[in-house]
């Protein structure tokens, strides 16, 4: 399995958000920080058990990003489905 880190696009396995791709704006031990640029915000992040997401190949430098950059980069995600 591959090892969640701040940048990577993930994908929602449980949860009433399953399905949902998220990238991840930060880490603390076994919770990491989401955020999807419509709902989950930089200043709203997700909290959620890194067990329960799906790592997708790619870093991308969330810093930088505002919430229409966010959402532009996952819609690449999502047709992929």
């Amino acid at each position: 399995m591959m090892e969640i880190k701040a940048g990577m696009p993930v994908r929602s396995k449980a949860g009433h958000d399953k399905g949902h791709w998220y990238l991840v704006l930060s880490e603390e031990g076994t919770y990491a920080y989401l955020i999807d640029g419509q709902k989950r915000t930089a200043q709203r992040p997700k909290k959620k058990n890194k067990i329960h997401l799906q790592p997708a190949h790619g870093v991308v430098d969330v810093t930088g990003m505002d919430a229409g950059a966010v959402t532009a980069y996952l819609k690449t995600f999502y047709k992929q489905d």
